[in-house]
């Protein structure tokens, strides 16, 4: 495990064997998924879909809801509306 400290512009510095397994580059975008008391970073992948990851606009009181939850959520709205018409 490495240690890294958050600067006084809550930024950090990866270290360059990490970037380099991982082929990151600079500019690249990261993925962050906090849970409970730690913290992820995902690299974005290079595909049209994944590159538009964090590019729609969330509400607050939205944020952080897991993926499958907001799907699952969807899902049952839909087939509501479906059973309405």
């Amino acid at each position: 495990m490495i240690t890294t400290t958050l600067s006084i512009k809550n930024q950090i510095t990866l270290p360059k064997f990490i970037l380099n397994l991982l082929d990151i580059e600079s500019g690249d975008k990261l993925l962050v998924h906090a849970e409970e008391n730690s913290i992820s970073l995902q690299p974005v992948g290079k595909s049209v879909v994944d590159s538009l990851a964090g590019s729609i606009k969330v509400s607050k009181d939205k944020r952080g809801i897991p993926f499958e939850k907001a799907l699952s959520v969807t899902k049952k709205r839909v087939a509501q509306k479906l059973a309405h018409k």
